[in-house]
């Protein structure tokens, strides 16, 4: 749908995102520092990124601290948030005014995609300005430094790619449960959806998803964001949207 002042409402996804950014990066500054000052221990900037992002060899890892619930917030947030940037334009419009797009256009396809809105500059702005946020917020402090800033920044650039797939897929499915049901049931099941993507993650030993791993390409995230996005194109090519 048409969203009027269209550059505000970017301005608003780029600042939610630089603060989202700033508030999980605050969080993993502080724990590392609560940590080299109990154990006076020295730490590399990457172990902000670990506590950040999730590095999933937590339990050999002595500043992660072992396993803990806590350290899924920030990946929690920033995929929740993503999604919810993708799906704003189909959230901000009421059902009642589809049958008005419906009696404009004459195929199925074409309404839906006037519903469903502007979606992937959204989320792939909000991504990268989260990345490229934490980074920056890492490297100004200055406090802890980088072992090797090269191999941080390319494998991120691989996160912000595979992290926006994701992202995408999951918002084109909740745009379908969105049609097929109401509000509420589709952001539950992409709360359930996310929640199998970090236990998968968990499982898998060799390639990364969503979190921090040996695989510095994010094979399995890129992986599973394409069949995301393939699985939401099949779903929506094939709904029949009854109006009401």
């Amino acid at each position: 749908m048409a969203i009027k002042n269209y550059p505000i409402l970017l301005l608003t996804v780029l600042i939610s995102s630089v603060s989202l950014a700033f508030i999980n990066y605050i969080q993993g500054y502080q724990h590392i520092m609560i940590y080299m000052s109990d154990y006076n221990e020295s730490l590399q900037a990457e172990a902000i990124l670990d506590r950040i992002y999730v590095n999933k060899d937590f339990n050999q890892i002595e500043h992660m601290e072992g396993n803990s619930v806590l350290h899924f917030i920030s990946p929690y947030t920033f995929f929740l948030a993503s999604i919810f940037w993708g799906s704003i334009s189909f959230l901000m419009v009421k059902k009642t005014y589809h049958p008005f797009v419906f009696s404009r256009v004459k195929l199925q396809r074409e309404a839906l995609r006037i519903i469903r809105g502007p979606y992937i500059l959204h989320v792939t702005l909000f991504v990268f300005i989260y990345v490229a946020s934490i980074i920056t917020f890492v490297f100004v402090n200055g406090e802890l430094e980088f072992d090797d800033p090269g191999s941080i920044i390319k494998q991120f650039l691989f996160f912000i790619f595979a992290s926006t797939l994701i992202s995408l897929g999951l918002s084109s499915i909740m745009f379908y449960l969105y049609l097929k049901f109401q509000e509420t049931i589709a952001l539950l099941i992409v709360f359930i959806l996310i929640s199998v993507l970090f236990i998968m993650d968990l499982q898998l030993k060799k390639i990364s998803v969503v979190f921090i791993s040996g695989d510095a390409y994010f094979v399995g995230g890129m992986i599973v964001g394409i069949c995301l996005m393939i699985l939401s194109h099949l779903l929506l090519r094939n709904l029949k949207y009854k109006i009401a």
